[in-house]
């Protein structure tokens, strides 16, 4: 991949755009997002996000998971974290993340500091970026650092870099080839307040859909955001005949909302 550093000028994660700041950690609870899922054999495509997403349906069987985001430096610290997860012990990768987290390190100082072997575009995109700050520096209350038993299952499950296609949400189905089981879109929906624009998303999402594949949105449950992915759930029902039902699972400050597919479309 070929970077035009006169292009590359990072801006804030709520921006939006090809060169935002990523997210060190998730406000995700990722465990919850993985009961419901049920990963297990699946082929999932995700959003990078901070490398948690893809790293937790690894975690939990799926039997590929490919990636995309609107960001590079997405795929920035997903891959460092890949690489970490096959390179250090539990303990370090902690301090790994602890250490992305609070801004006082720049990233080509902790790749060097913890001898990460990544890949040349991340490498090539961390040397054009160097003295610019790659992350949204922030703990999250729900963030899923994991448990030694979890990191065992982790290192077990990461063995490579995840494909990522590097790509907004709007642009995506363009960009996919083949189907996938899951496809899980975190909130990214939850950021738009256009519902038909959203709705036009999901059904060129389902192209990419096995039979009884689901896509998944994961929203902040705030008064507003849910009464918005009700809202867009009862119009996607009622406009896309790819569907045969949704269903919305609610826990602790998140509504995750589930698309199904249909086996064989409405005629």
């Amino acid at each position: 991949m070929v970077f035009d550093r006169k292009n590359i000028v990072l801006n804030p994660a709520d921006s939006y755009s090809r060169y935002c700041l990523a997210h060190a950690v998730t406000n995700e609870d990722l465990r919850f997002v993985n009961s419901v899922c049920n990963p297990r054999d699946a082929k999932v495509l995700t959003v990078a996000a901070s490398g948690d997403q893809p790293i937790s349906f690894a975690m939990n069987g799926a039997q590929s998971v490919n990636t995309f985001d609107i960001t590079f430096a997405a795929k920035v610290i997903m891959d460092i974290k890949c690489a970490a997860l096959k390179q250090l012990g539990h303990n370090k990768y902690l301090c790994l993340v602890y250490q992305l987290c609070d801004g006082q390190n720049n990233i080509d100082e902790l790749v060097s500091k913890y001898d990460l072997v990544l890949p040349d575009d991340t490498n090539q995109f961390i040397e054009l970026t160097k003295g610019q700050n790659l992350i949204w520096n922030k703990i999250y209350r729900a963030s899923p650092l994991p448990n030694s038993n979890e990191y065992e299952k982790m290192h077990a499950s990461v063995v490579s870099p995840f494909n990522f296609i590097w790509s907004d949400l709007g642009k995506l189905s363009g960009e996919l080839h083949g189907k996938y089981d899951i496809i899980y879109l975190s909130n990214i929906p939850q950021c738009s307040e256009d519902r038909k624009n959203t709705i036009r998303i999901i059904r060129n999402l389902t192209k990419h859909l096995h039979q009884n594949g689901k896509i998944v949105i994961n929203s902040l449950a705030t008064r507003s955001s849910m009464d918005n992915c009700r809202k867009t759930v009862k119009e996607v029902i009622h406009n896309a005949e790819d569907f045969c039902n949704a269903r919305c699972e609610e826990q602790q400050g998140c509504i995750l909302t589930l698309f199904y597919k249909l086996p064989q479309a409405r005629r």
